[in-house]
This record gives structure tokens, sequence and C-alpha cells, in this order.
């Protein structure tokens, strides 16, 4: 299995071709300096079998902060936590990989204490919160000495290898980019004064760590905007990269004006980008690394096999599961917990300033929190309810050494989750599905379909503790005609194909309601969405968001916002729009209108003498992450 064998990035030796790519996490101090849960959380990766990896983007200056609770890589006091780091990982037989960065005009002000920085502040006026400034000429040789020097700090602090970041739209990429790019000096121009700062990087960094030291860059193949970096040029980049003594090359895609290209949606095909480490691969003769949505070891194999590139960088797919090199090595890849690319907890949090989590790993951040292994007691847990809080729970409490029944009211697992899945181009949440049922089977989990207890039947099991995790049901809004039989709920529509066609007027413009009419537009019906606030689909991640509302304006959905509905007749939905009513002429209409608890054993604590956790959607509806991170925190608390 090529995905196994070892490979050399100049001097380095890797012991397989699994490669954790760099991503935030905020799990840093505000000073940039190392925590100890950022400590933990690479030691668990380490620990998964992974010949190296690459630390998040450690920023060289104040002026280059990315973000909150960035590593840096700006002083000197930063190396002995960065040692902390990087002596942990090595203790795990894996190499590691520094990531130098600045984040240019991504950076905010309000963080930074100053302007950001870009090659032309021209370009940045419209479309960004903070608009930055053009680098003066005078200031480039301090921003080169800048990533010079903290290269030397990389290499004190115990460091592998150093990987530039030359992609992303942050501010090396915005020198090479000819759409960012509007210089008239020497930095500015033909891809040859472009390249005059990276290639001032390299060679300052290659005085600073000798001959020898592995120098990797992460290039971005194209900007995904029209007038940007594309491939042709991007291998250009590349060979002139080679020669600069560049030792590896990482070829990922997009700047933040495209950021589906940077963290793919999963409605995004699997190895998207692949295609592009394959154009650079046979331009040059130095390893190269794919990156993007490979998240599973068939697809990162067949990418080796076929030549299309040397090393796989494995993201999302580390974040979901740390021994994903591991079971690889072990030949248990069905137990790989997939990366199912909803953007959820690493790529939406970010943005929220807040730390990373994740759909399919609750532990992340938290490793420490939550050490793996048996619990010290046996117990009988009841688990009420089999949609994603419940499935997770009863995992979670099974793996804990205790014994579980779990009982489900229908006569399917995942809820929700189950429903989620069956819009266009969302099959990856199904395998979330397929493979915690699988595990669930596999840890002698007791499941009950089509079973709704009563209190007299949980009384029966005689349990020590019960994880109540009923979940949701459709809100029915108070509209006249509501009740007629061509009126049905997303719920029904997702899970009985065909039961609508032709016009359709879906009421509530919400994540679920775009996603259903996405589905029914894909099946050939005329929808029209109604929804009663100014913006659509505010509960879905921004990256599937653009892809969802493209994916309707292609297809002829009609959308309307502001809009209140007044009444359902048997041929038209009449709605209260611009100061009149409005006529929708539908066969079908479909509520899309939200979810509010199911009120099932809400007093079953006073009732039973026993333990109770209640978890997911039967609380407070919300998106999955946060029900599959209740039913973990309550299935390893009881």
């Amino acid at each position: 299995m090529l995905l196994l064998s070892p490979v050399q990035i100049g001097s380095l030796h890797l012991k397989n071709r699994m490669v954790m790519a760099p991503m935030a996490t905020h799990l840093a101090a505000e000073d940039g300096s190392v925590t100890a849960v950022l400590k933990d959380y690479y030691e668990e990766r380490a620990r998964g079998g992974v010949a190296m990896i690459t630390l998040e983007s450690c920023f060289i200056n104040q002026n280059g902060r990315g973000g909150i609770r960035r590593l840096g890589l700006y002083k000197d006091s930063l190396i002995p936590g960065i040692k902390e780091v990087t002596d942990v990982i090595h203790a795990h037989d894996s190499k590691v990989c520094c990531e130098l960065h600045h984040g240019g005009p991504q950076c905010k002000s309000s963080i930074i204490g100053e302007t950001p920085l870009c090659a032309s502040g021209s370009f940045y006026q419209q479309g960004v919160i903070d608009p930055p400034r053009t680098v003066l000429r005078e200031e480039m040789p301090a921003l080169i000495d800048a990533f010079a020097l903290a290269a030397e700090r990389a290499v004190k602090g115990g460091f592998d290898a150093i990987m530039l970041h030359f992609g992303h739209g942050y501010l090396v990429n915005s020198f090479l980019s000819p759409l960012t790019n509007r210089r008239t000096d020497e930095y500015g121009g033909s891809l040859e004064n472009r390249m005059r700062f990276p290639l001032g990087i390299v060679d300052a960094v290659r005085q600073e760590v000798g001959p020898d030291f592995p120098l990797i860059a992460r290039l971005s193949a194209e900007d995904g905007l029209r007038g940007g970096i594309e491939l042709p040029e991007a291998v250009e980049m590349a060979k002139m990269l080679e020669k600069a003594s560049i030792d590896g090359i990482q070829v990922t895609a997009g700047i933040h004006l495209s950021m589906e290209k940077m963290v793919q949606p999963m409605s995004m095909p699997r190895g998207v980008l692949v295609p592009y480490a394959k154009a650079v691969k046979d331009a040059v003769k130095i390893p190269v690394g794919a990156v993007g949505r490979i998240n599973n070891p068939e697809i990162a194999e067949d990418i080796l096999q076929k030549g299309l590139a040397d090393i796989i960088y494995l993201g999302r797919a580390l974040i979901a599961d740390p021994f994903f090199p591991q079971k690889v090595i072990e030949n248990h890849p069905q137990d790989i917990r997939p990366c199912i690319a909803c953007c959820q907890g690493c790529n939406a949090k970010l943005h929220l300033n807040e730390t990373i989590t994740c759909f399919g790993n609750p532990r992340v951040g938290r490793e420490a929190e939550f050490p793996t292994g048996n619990a010290k007691s046996s117990k009988n847990i009841l688990v009420i309810g089999g949609g994603p809080s419940g499935m997770e729970a009863a995992l979670t409490a099974a793996r804990r050494g205790y014994h579980v029944c779990l009982y489900e009211r229908n006569g399917y697992l995942g809820g929700q989750l189950l429903l989620g899945s069956k819009p266009p181009q969302k099959g990856e949440i199904e395998n979330l599905i397929l493979m915690t049922e699988r595990q669930l089977m596999d840890q002698k989990v007791q499941i009950f379909l089509n079973k709704k207890l009563d209190l007299a039947d949980i009384k029966s099991l005689n349990p020590d503790a019960v994880i109540v995790a009923v979940g949701a049901e459709p809100t029915i809004p108070p509209i006249e005609g509501i009740h007629q039989p061509q009126v049905f709920t997303s719920d029904d529509v997702l899970l009985n194909p065909g039961l609508v066609k032709e016009r359709v007027v879906l009421i509530g413009g919400g994540a679920t309601g775009l996603e259903t009419a996405e589905l029914l537009s894909h099946d050939g019906c005329a929808v029209t969405v109604v929804e009663l606030l100014p913006h659509l689909a505010q509960d879905l991640e921004s990256n599937r968001r653009r892809l969802v509302l493209e994916s309707l304006s292609e297809k002829g959905v009609r959308l309307i916002v502001n809009a209140k509905v007044k009444r359902i007749t048997d041929r038209d939905v009449v709605i209260e729009w611009c100061g009149s009513e409005t006529e929708l002429q539908a066969n079908y209409v479909v509520l899309a209108t939200g979810i509010r608890p199911r009120k099932d054993f809400e007093n079953l604590e006073e009732i039973l003498d026993i333990p109770v956790f209640f978890a997911g959607s039967c609380i407070h509806p919300g998106p999955g992450i946060d029900a599959v991170r209740e039913g973990f925190e309550a299935g390893y608390s009881v």
C-alpha cells in the first residue's frame, strides 16, 4: 500500500505518506503562546500514527496575526512553549512542521492594533471589514526579515521542517495574485515581479536555516475568482520555487473571497483539489502534496497509485478521527469516523472567534477533559431516542464499559440527521449515521426500533440511569388552511421521495427550507420559497449557504423574503408581500417552519429515583453538531 510507504522531503524521512495539514484551532493563548489544551490536541493526533504534523499557522509578527488565539512565533519567549509541543509530538514517533504565516488583508485592526497590510489596498475597498493599506516599498525588507527570524525560532523550537504559507489570500498571496496585486513598482506587474517577495522570503529563510533544512511551500493553484491566479501560472510559480531551493510543495486553492475552495463543503466532490496537485507534480521533481476533501484511505491510495501526488495532507479528516492513520495501518478502515465536510465546527466556529469543534468528534480541544477508557463501575443505561444525540450517547456510554439499550420510536436511526442527508450532495451525513450504527453494534448496544416507551416500560427495564434524547417535531404555524391534504412538512417530503410534484410553495427559508427546495427542484418541481424574514438560511454554514443559493438560482427556484403567509387554499397560497396580497399557485405546500422540543418524559427525573440526563433537541432545537456534543457529554457522564 503506497499510503504506508515512506517518502522523503529533502533531508526529511517520513514513515508514511499521511501528513496533517495546518488548520487554525483557536486553542492558543491570546498572546500566541502554547496552552495545555493545544498541546493535548496535537498529542492526540501524534498518537494516531500520522507521519508528520503541520502545526497551525504561526504568525511571524504582530501585524500578521490572522485571528484571536492564533499560534505565534514572533518573539523568542514563545520558543519554550513551542518546544513542549514538538517534544510531545516527537515522543509518538511523528515529525512536526511549522507553518510560517502573515495574515495580511485577512487580519483585523481590532486584533493587531493597526491597519492590515496587503499588496495593493485599492483592491480591498469593498467586501472586507477592515480595508487594508498597501505595503510600502521600504517596508518589504522588514517583512522578509520577520519570516527569517521566525524560521530561526522554529528551528530552536524543535521543528523538523518549515512550511511557508503563500496561499489563501494572505499577505504573500496578495502579492502573487494579479487580481490583488496592482502595484507598479518592482513587486507588481509581471510574474517575475510578483514572485519577488516570496522568493525573497525563501532566500532569507534558507540562509537562516541552512542548506539541508526542509522547506515546503503552500501554494494556491488558483484564486477561484476572475482575474486571479490560474493553474498555468501557479505551475510556473512552483517551478520557480523549486529552483529557489524549496524541497516540497503543498497544493491548495482559493482565497477568502472564494472560501468554498479553501474549506470545501460536502457538496463539493472528494479530492476536488487533486487535479491541481497533479499539474504541479508533472512540472517539478520535488514531492507534491494533495489536500482537500480526502477523507478516506481508498481515495488517498488511489491518488498515490495514479501518480497524482506524492503525499496526502489530511486536514479535517484528522480532526474528525485522529487515529485515521493507525486504523489504516491496522487494516480497520471501516472504523474511521469520517469528516462529513459540514464546516460547522472547524470553520464556522473560527469565524465566531470560538475554538474549533467537530460534528463527528466531540472531544476535539477537550482531549484531557474526556480521556478515553472504561469507567470504574458497571451500569445498565437506557437511551430513549435514536437520533444524533441518542446514538452518540449510547456509543459513548458503551465505550465507557456500560451495558446500553437504545429505544427508537421510528423504524430507523438518525432522526433529524437522517433527514438532513436527503437533499442533494449531502450523502456524507448518511455515511456517518451508518458508521455510528455499525459501531453501536460492535459495542454490543441493544437497539430496539419502532418502540415507543412509556413510564411502565422504563420502570420494567430497571436502568441505573436514563438518557432522554427524543428530539423535536415540526412546528405547525396557525395559518388558515394549514391542515388541507396537499400540505406536508419538510420531514414528510424528505422521507418520501416523489410525495409532492409540479408547483410547490415551500413556507420557510431557513436551512431546512432551502435544502428541501433544492431537493424538490432537482426532482423537477417548480418551487417558490416564502420567508417571513429579510434573509435566507442564516442558520446554514456560509460555504454551504453560498452553494445552495447558487444551485437554487440555476434551477429557477423563486425566493421571496419579507412575506407573510395569510392563508392556504386548495389551489394557491396567499401571501402579504410588498404591501399587498399576492396569490402563488400551488399543487402542494411544504412547511419548513421550524421544530419544537418533544416534551416526552420531561418530568421523568422527578418520578424515577435514578439519574436522568436530557440531550439534544428535546432540550433546545439547534444544529446537529450541538446534539452530538450533548449526547456525548450525557453518555460520558452517566
